[in-house]
């Protein structure tokens, strides 16, 4: 047993906590990518049963790997993301930085006459709101805790670059189903989430900024 209080991961630790997080929207993701995006947009996308779905996943994924962080000595305290008013300030200024940095990338690799499997899929998606708001920001911080504050920062001792670059491929692994352009969206967005955990500590920022794209996202 490691020594309690620690935020640095082992190599098992941080499988583990990537597999039983992510293991699964991972597959996922890998399937729709070898089966040629053949069933994007079928089955309603994401709708209302479909985001409460992911919402319970999450919660209770996310209880399952915060115990086994506890039971290893893991100082779990710290991945708390404890909102406040400046952090939603920042969330926007996230959020409007990620997406003027999407623009330019999509200004390069857009193509208007391709048809994207995560247009498909937004296409045939019509959640309520009341699915949305707390969808969204279950995900937002679902993703984040685990993304920026367990993952990227319990890897650090091998190295910055390192550990951003591990918490950027496991994102973009289970957001492939969107396409590589939606992919390379996804990939933008992250490094701005993690370059601004990796400087500033906090979670909330990036945590509420997610959640706030989940909802525009629905919402467009």
């Amino acid at each position: 047993m490691s020594a309690p209080g620690r935020t640095d991961l082992g190599a098992g630790e941080a499988v583990a906590i990537v597999g039983l997080c992510f293991g699964l929207p991972i597959w996922w993701s890998l399937q729709a990518v070898l089966s040629g995006y053949a069933g994007t947009g079928s089955g309603g996308g994401f709708n209302d049963g479909a985001l409460l779905s992911m919402m319970v996943q999450e919660l209770v994924t996310g209880a399952l790997a915060i115990g086994l962080l506890r039971w290893r000595g893991y100082a779990v305290g710290s991945l708390h993301p404890d909102p406040d008013l400046s952090g939603a300030f920042i969330a926007l200024v996230l959020c409007g930085t990620a997406l003027m940095a999407d623009q330019v990338l999509m200004a390069f690799i857009w193509n208007p006459h391709v048809e994207q499997p995560i247009q498909r899929l937004m296409q045939v998606s019509h959640p309520s709101v009341g699915a949305i708001v707390p969808a969204s920001l279950v995900n937002g911080a679902f993703e984040e805790v685990f993304l920026l504050g367990a993952l990227q920062r319990g890897l650090e001792r091998h190295g910055a670059s390192f550990a951003l670059g591990a918490s950027s491929l496991v994102r973009v692994s289970y957001h492939l189903y969107q396409g590589p352009i939606g992919a390379a969206g996804v990939l933008v967005w992250g490094l701005v989430l993690s370059l601004y955990y990796q400087r500033s500590r906090k979670l909330w920022p990036p945590v509420f900024a997610h959640g706030l794209w989940d909802i525009l996202a629905f919402m467009h």
